[in-house]
């Protein structure tokens, strides 16, 4: 899926949504002078969408009368006509029984962008833009291989491992990993390695004594933290499963933060390094 797809999905679909057998039976047309770019079946908020993305040189204000004229006919419902300046992008939403058409309009380029989703609502289900994203969202997939970057040569990349980050700001480079190994192996790993590399370890503190220290001086029986997300591990459980390790050479300091795979702890663990 090209950037440019993704990124115009995300402003304009922060979504709920279901897909149902009629939604791929029943075909929206297009304005004149319009030609298709690109297709996805994506999930979102853990539920199918079908998005098509067109270009078309008619003016947003034509294909917009356009689209309202022809669900009118149809006899869907108007739930949404909105149009942000700022991003240039106008808003519409229609809907007759469970099935509901999104459409999106844009200038881009002297032409105009067009995008088109279709899913089902069910009754009772939230609206787009009440609903949590799922892990299993296609825009939040984790990745299959490494993300470009670099590593560290002072500090070894856990075994099994995914690079998901890396960035450098002056003397600070901040890396990220998914591993197969579990929190308990990771920290493992990290200690007996670096040891035998010459790293004095200064701290070990396992996040779950002060999450407990911290409940019981309040007297609360959570930390208060939600997750994002509509299902994946509990948040809270993950913050208290987390192990944070420092050490220290002769030129650098270094941070390590393992916590367990938020997505699914199955998966294994995170390692987040910090290295001055």
């Amino acid at each position: 899926m090209s950037k440019k797809l993704i990124i115009f999905i995300l402003t304009v679909f922060i979504t709920t949504f279901a897909i149902a057998q009629e939604t791929k039976n029943f075909e929206v047309p297009l304005p004149g002078n319009s030609s298709f770019i690109e297709a996805k079946d994506l999930i979102m908020s853990g539920r199918p969408i079908q998005v098509s993305l067109y270009q078309s040189s008619d003016d947003p204000e034509k294909i917009i009368d356009f689209y309202a004229n022809y669900f009118e006919g149809q006899e869907f419902k108007k739930t949404v006509d909105k149009e942000d300046p700022k991003k240039g992008i106008h808003r519409l939403r229609f809907k007759k029984d469970d099935l509901v058409v999104s459409i999106a309009v844009r200038p881009s380029g002297g032409n105009t962008e067009l995008v088109i989703a279709k899913y089902t609502q069910q009754p009772g289900e939230p609206e787009p833009e009440d609903a949590k994203p799922s892990v299993k969202d296609t825009l939040l997939a984790l990745p299959k291989k490494d993300v470009a970057g670099f590593d560290l040569s002072q500090v070894p990349r856990p075994p099994d491992s995914i690079r998901m980050m890396s960035t450098k700001s002056g003397k600070i480079a901040i890396l990220l990993y998914m591993t197969s190994l579990s929190v308990e192996e990771s920290v493992s790993f990290y200690k007996e390695t670096l040891d035998f590399e010459g790293w004095e370890i200064q701290n070990e503190q396992a996040a779950k004594d002060g999450v407990e220290a911290f409940e019981k001086n309040t007297k609360r029986k959570s930390i208060g933290i939600s997750s994002p997300f509509s299902d994946g591990e509990d948040l809270e459980t993950v913050i208290k499963e987390s192990y944070v390790l420092t050490f220290k050479n002769k030129d650098s300091n270094l941070r390590i933060v393992i916590f367990p795979n938020l997505f699914d702890r199955k998966l294994g663990a995170f390692v987040q390094i910090n290295l001055r």
